[in-house]
């Protein structure tokens, strides 16, 4: 019979739960309640045992590293959550789902990085998380399923690089930035820019090789160089605005510019040598 391995400690003052304590059980579910409000960094580093992990709701911080490198886990089950930190859950190769409660506050760089095959993560109704962090789902490979936070403003760089199997997302209209290489060698086959955006970074989509068709809004200050570039099947690039930052071969020469005539974005397709095509 399968054991669960079920932690609470007896002396109040032990509040984290830390590197050691599950070391000599070979449990594959391990719960984690009271009184322990977090779990410590690399408490759980590379234990390569537990398949399922279940945290009351008592639990209210995952430390830095604190699940990396377990490769057999499958399942966490977390309600109250206030902050995940850098690398929780980096290298968990099995794990397939995530679910990132209403109460979490903070999710920290790489948080999942090279789960690959996780494929599908919520962010449960959040609207306290405002920026997903560089590197958070970076090589997730089958990742095809996200829904994001409507209140984030940010997203960071490397979030999503290298997700091949990502074809489609909604980012939120909140998102001003999208930070270098956010997006980049991802499987996005169609995007809707944010109309409140302002920043595309540096090779943000760079690689995109699905892309057709993008329409860059009106609130566009800047965008960085490679932004769009080595997206082979992008035909269109339409600009509603004039962004006043244009970085070098933002597309590649084989893709069409729509613009305004007379402008900044016009006078870029020409120093190019980009067609062009006046709204």
């Amino acid at each position: 019979m399968q054991k669960t391995l079920v932690w609470r400690s007896q002396k109040e003052r032990e509040k984290t739960f830390v590197r050691g304590c599950a070391e000599k059980h070979g449990e594959r579910i391990l719960v984690i309640g009271q009184p322990y409000s977090r779990i410590g960094d690399e408490a759980l580093k590379n234990n390569i045992r537990i398949r399922e992990v279940s945290l009351e709701n008592c639990v209210r911080e995952i430390g830095r590293e604190s699940f990396a490198g377990c490769t057999r886990l499958r399942t966490v089950r977390s309600e109250k959550i206030k902050v995940i930190k850098n690398r929780a859950f980096s290298g968990c190769v099995n794990l397939r789902s995530f679910e990132i409660p209403a109460t979490t506050e903070y999710i920290g760089k790489g948080v999942l990085y090279g789960c690959k095959r996780l494929q599908k993560t919520v962010f449960e109704e959040n609207k306290k998380i405002i920026r997903i962090p560089a590197e958070a789902f970076m090589e997730c490979q089958e990742l095809s399923g996200v829904v994001l936070p409507e209140m984030i403003t940010e997203i960071g760089r490397r979030a999503f690089y290298k997700c091949g199997n990502l074809t489609e997302i909604k980012i939120p209209q909140s998102v001003e930035r999208i930070e270098r290489e956010a997006f980049y060698q991802t499987g996005l086959q169609k995007l809707e820019l944010p109309q409140k955006l302002k920043f595309i970074g540096e090779s943000a989509f760079l690689k995109c090789r699905n892309l057709e068709y993008v329409r860059v809004p009106e609130y566009v200050e800047t965008v960085e160089k490679w932004a769009f570039h080595g997206c082979s099947m992008l035909k269109t690039v339409e600009f509603s605005g004039d962004p006043e930052v244009l970085g070098e071969w933002i597309i590649n020469k084989g893709t069409k510019i729509l613009c305004r005539k007379n402008t900044r974005v016009d006078d870029y397709c020409r120093k190019y040598g980009f067609a062009v095509e006046y709204l």
